[in-house]
C-alpha cells in the first residue's frame, strides 16, 4: 500500500532534539504516512534516541525505515537520499530539530485534496525558544504586495 506521505527526517547529531521530533509525530491526527529517517553518521546517540521510539511507532501503526549513512555524506545529500527513498504520494520533509502540531499532516492532506496539483507547497512554521516556548512571530514571511518569500535563516529555497 502506498502511503499518501512520506515523512523524512534527516538527522545528524541530533540527540538534542530528535526527542521533540518524533514525539511530534507519534501525535499525528493523520495516519497514511511512512517514516523514513536518514542518520547521515551521527556521532553522538541519535541512532539509539530513534530506535528506543520503534516500538512505539510501530504499536502506532507507523511504518519507520532507519536507514544510517556510511559516514557522514553531507546535509545535501542526505536530503537529496530523502527524495530518492521517498515512497509515499508526496514527501514531506521533516528536520530533526523541528516540532509538528498533532493536526500538521491532517492540515496539509486537506489542502492538499482543495489545491490539486501543484510541485511544492511550503508550510509556515514558528520558531521555538531555547526555553521550548512557541515563538510569537511566524519564522518566514510573506509580502502582501507580491507573495514573495522572504527567506530569514539562509536557506537556498
Amino acid at each position: 500500500m502506498r502511503h499518501f506521505f512520506t515523512v523524512a527526517v534527516p538527522t545528524y547529531n541530533s540527540a538534542l532534539y530528535i526527542r521533540q521530533n518524533l514525539n511530534g509525530i507519534l501525535s499525528q491526527t493523520f495516519r497514511d504516512f511512512c517514516l523514513l529517517i536518514l542518520d547521515d553518521g551521527s556521532t553522538d546517540n541519535t541512532v539509539e534516541i530513534v530506535q528506543s521510539f520503534l516500538p512505539e511507532l510501530n504499536k502506532k501503526g507507523i511504518s519507520v525505515n532507519l536507514i544510517q549513512n556510511d559516514g557522514n555524506i553531507g546535509g545535501y545529500a542526505n536530503f537529496n537520499r530523502c527524495i530518492d527513498l521517498a515512497e509515499g504520494a508526496y514527501l514531506f520533509i521533516h528536520h530533526a530539530d523541528d516540532v509538528m502540531k498533532p493536526e500538521m499532516l491532517e492540515t496539509l492532506h486537506e489542502r492538499i485534496v482543495t489545491l490539486g496539483d501543484f510541485s511544492i507547497l511550503h508550510v509556515n512554521s514558528n520558531a521555538i525558544s531555547q526555553d521550548g516556548e512557541i515563538e510569537d512571530h511566524p519564522y518566514f514571511q510573506w509580502t502582501k504586495k507580491d507573495q514573495i518569500f522572504i527567506e530569514q535563516d539562509g536557506h537556498p529555497f
